[in-house]
């Protein structure tokens, strides 16, 4: 008799670029040394529009051929709020579409900054200052590295970390089974 391999349970992780795209992929690298039965399917939708990304983000669950068990979406706050009226859309959109919204504040740099040892409550002013102060605890990195070279750097202690001072991140976790 053949061994079940247990299906896994697909989460959908919409992406603002390259960055957000390869920390999705380093979710998996962790899930997969926890054998923990998930696929974390992480889109990229390029641009820094919020809700422009939402949109298609919504869109895209709604197209997919087999339905997602958790849907969340990595957002750069610092472009939030320059069009009131257009940021006003993103929760309706986000809760006919079962999205769950992870603002990274003010963008990806300051969301890896809370990862880092005695970071966690990081919040840096801009992105700039984001680059600047993840850098000078973690001078290797750069925009866009692959997962497995954030996994050089970051492990499964620093996801929790940032989840502990991240509710979003940490309904994420929870959904991958990582904690």
């Amino acid at each position: 008799m053949r061994a079940r391999i247990p299906k896994r349970k697909r989460i959908f992780l919409g992406c603002e670029g390259q960055s957000e795209q390869s920390y999705g992929a380093f979710l998996q690298l962790l899930a997969d040394e926890d054998d923990l039965a998930v696929h974390i399917h992480a889109v990229v939708f390029v641009g820094g529009d919020p809700l422009a990304i939402v949109k298609e983000a919504a869109d895209r669950v709604r197209r997919a051929s087999e339905p997602y068990a958790f849907r969340a979406v990595l957002l750069d706050r610092d472009r939030f709020g320059l069009t009131p009226a257009r940021d006003n859309q993103i929760p309706l959109i986000a809760r006919q579409s079962s999205l769950e919204l992870i603002w990274q504040d003010t963008c990806h740099e300051g969301f890896l900054l809370r990862h880092m040892p005695g970071q966690e409550h990081r919040r840096p002013a801009s992105t700039q200052i984001a680059h600047r102060e993840l850098r000078a605890v973690w001078p290797d990195y750069e925009k866009g590295m692959l997962a497995r070279d954030i996994r050089r750097t970051l492990d499964k202690a620093a996801v929790v970390r940032a989840a502990g001072v991240e509710a979003k991140l940490a309904a994420l976790l929870a959904q991958i089974g990582l904690r």
